[in-house]
């Protein structure tokens, strides 16, 4: 699922809850940007790092009540900053 336009800066200028579990770091999005159903946007580390990002690499930071967490979107992978390397990571939303 690929979020662009105006769903991307609301969805980017809400506030989240942040619960980490399991190795997955769980962001609750409020059902009113969602939907009627509450989901969460699950974002999973992998096993793949780089030390630099491609360029064009574009950076999304969702905010939650501890802090934020940043997302660059690279074309169709996503990575997260991860002790001075990147870490590509999945979203799904549940």
């Amino acid at each position: 699922m690929s979020i662009s336009g105006p769903f991307r800066a609301a969805l980017a200028a809400a506030t989240f809850s942040l619960a980490v579990a399991g190795g997955y770091n769980s962001l609750s999005v409020p059902s009113s940007i969602m939907g009627s159903a509450e989901a969460a946007m699950v974002i999973q580390r992998t096993t793949i790092y780089i030390n630099t990002l491609p360029k064009g690499c574009i950076k999304n930071e969702y905010k939650y009540q501890g802090g934020t967490v940043v997302i660059w979107k690279c074309g169709s992978l996503y990575y997260q900053p991860f002790n001075g390397r990147y870490v590509r990571v999945t979203i799904r939303y549940t």
